[in-house]
């Protein structure tokens, strides 16, 4: 390889390092808001489910916030009590959804999986909506 070409790929080595810490910087930046995001909508959902008459919450979500099923409810409000709680213990600083979500009790932490089958991405079938009209 000449030397024009070498430093043509470093140059390019260089550059893309560069991208990828930057990147990298802006994955942890909004992971951190994505846990932030988390626990206050959990907090949200907290207060707002204190104030529906029993029985009610899950036509309330499902009317309200179409997006959020029933389980990320649930999820968002345990992660607001734990991570409120471990604040008040010390120190609660994560860097992902996931991590906050394993501190929490949410999820397994990874050497004790609680299941060898993979977990399907897919999104939940779409059903049909109770909710009146609007």
């Amino acid at each position: 390889m000449d030397s024009q070409a070498t430093v043509s790929v470093v140059a390019r080595i260089n550059e893309l390092h560069d991208k990828a810490t930057g990147e990298a910087a802006l994955a942890v930046a909004h992971a951190s808001e994505a846990c932030l995001a988390a626990v206050t909508c959990g907090g949200l959902l907290i207060r707002q489910k204190e104030s529906i008459q029993h029985g009610d919450w899950l036509l309330w979500l499902e009317c309200n916030c179409p997006k959020i099923t029933a389980r990320t409810a649930q999820n968002y409000m345990r992660v607001s009590v734990k991570y409120t709680k471990l604040l008040s213990e010390g120190s609660a600083e994560y860097q992902s959804l996931k991590d906050l979500y394993i501190a929490t009790g949410i999820l397994p932490e990874p050497d004790h999986p609680t299941s060898t089958e993979p977990r399907s991405t897919a999104p939940p079938p779409r059903r049909e909506s109770r909710c009146p009209s609007r």
